[in-house]
C-alpha cells in the first residue's frame, strides 16, 4: 500500500486492485485452517470410545465464557497448556479477545474433558488468531458461511453416530455421548460465535444473524432431549412377583 501511494504521484496507483486479492488470501488461509480442523474432527470422532467423562453425571453442561471487569486495553493474550491423558498429547490454546467494552472471551475449560471438541476449538482459535492480524470487515458474510458449513459438517457426523451407533451403546456410553452433544451445542458453538464477535465487535448483530447458532445446533437438540428422557425414566423391575398361596 505504501508503494502504491508513492506510485500514485505518477498516476500508477494500484492500491484499488489489491482489496480483492487480500480478501481472497485471507479467506483461503482461514478457510484451510478451519476446514482442516473440521475434517480431523469428523474422522477422529468416528472411532471415539464413548467412555464416561467426569462431567457425565446427568447434570447440565454449562458454558464458562467469562467476562472480566479488568481492562486489558486493545491487546490479546494467548495461553497455551498441554494435557497428557491416556497417551494423548492435547494442546489447547486460550484466546483472550478484548473488545471496547472489556468483555473477555476465554475458552470454556469444560472442553478439556471433551478432547475432540477441544481440538476442534483449538483449530478454530488458531484461525481466528491469524484473522486477528487482518480483520477485514467485508469478508464477514463469507466467513460466517464458512463457519456454518464446517459446523454443520461436525453436527451431521454426530447425528450420524446417533443413528448408527447409539442403539448399541451401553447406558453410560449413551450418557457420555449425550454430554458430548450437549457440550457441542451449549458450549462450543456459542463460544465460536463469541470469538468472531470479539474480532468484529461493531458488527455483532450482523454476526448473530449470519451465524445462527440455534439453527446450526438444532439437529443436536433431539439427541440430548432423548438421552435426558431415557435417564429420567423409571426402572422397571424384571423380577416376577407372584403371590404365595397356601397349598391345600
Amino acid at each position: 500500500m505504501y508503494f502504491g501511494m508513492s506510485l500514485g504521484r505518477t498516476g500508477v496507483d494500484f492500491r484499488g486492485l489489491l482489496g480483492d486479492m487480500f480478501e481472497k488470501a485471507v479467506l483461503d488461509m482461514v478457510g484451510k485452517m478451519i476446514s482442516t480442523g473440521t475434517d480431523h474432527f469428523v474422522e477422529s470422532i468416528k472411532t471415539r470410545k464413548w467412555a464416561p467423562s467426569s462431567s457425565s453425571t446427568g447434570t447440565a453442561v454449562s458454558p464458562s465464557i467469562a467476562k472480566s471487569p479488568a481492562p486489558f486495553g486493545r491487546t490479546s493474550n494467548i495461553l497455551n497448556w498441554a494435557l497428557f491423558n491416556h497417551f494423548f498429547f492435547f494442546l489447547f490454546f486460550f484466546l483472550t479477545a478484548t473488545t471496547a467494552a472489556d468483555d473477555t472471551v476465554a475458552p470454556p475449560t469444560i472442553l478439556v474433558e471433551f478432547s475432540h471438541l477441544g481440538a476442534l476449538c483449538n483449530s478454530y482459535i488458531a484461525a481466528f488468531n491469524e484473522l486477528r492480524q487482518v480483520p477485514i470487515i467485508s469478508i464477514i458474510p463469507q466467513l460466517c458461511k464458512l463457519l456454518e458449513t464446517n459446523m454443520n459438517a461436525a453436527v451431521a457426523e454426530l447425528t450420524s453416530i446417533h443413528t448408527h451407533k447409539r442403539p448399541t451403546m451401553r447406558t453410560d456410553e449413551g450418557r457420555a455421548f449425550a454430554d458430548f452433544c450437549k457440550a457441542a451445542m451449549d458450549v462450543f458453538a456459542p463460544f465460536i460465535q463469541q470469538c468472531l464477535i470479539a474480532l468484529y465487535s461493531a458488527q455483532a448483530k450482523d454476526i448473530e444473524q449470519l451465524l445462527d447458532i440455534r439453527r446450526i445446533t438444532a439437529p443436536l437438540r433431539p439427541l440430548v432431549s432423548t438421552a435426558v428422557a431415557a435417564s429420567a425414566a423409571p426402572t422397571v423391575s424384571t423380577k416376577s412377583s407372584t403371590a404365595s398361596t397356601p397349598i391345600m
